[in-house]
């Protein structure tokens, strides 16, 4: 796990929020925001934006 990976995940927590709960926000399921915080795979596009958005992270950071 990285930086970025961390970065996420505590965020995430910080808001009080699931993995599904942010699934959802996404439009994405559950085991894709896992893959993300474990960085077995990365975000793209809409997703990435929407993540920057939605945990007030700045997208450099998570792409």
């Amino acid at each position: 796990m990285n930086k970025k990976n961390e970065m996420m995940i505590k965020k995430r927590q910080q808001l009080e929020m699931t993995q599904g709960q942010l699934a959802d926000l996404l439009g994405v399921k559950s085991n894709t925001v896992c893959q993300y915080e474990n960085g077995n795979r990365k975000p793209r596009g809409q997703t990435a934006i929407k993540i920057s958005k939605i945990l007030n992270i700045p997208l450099e950071k998570i792409i």
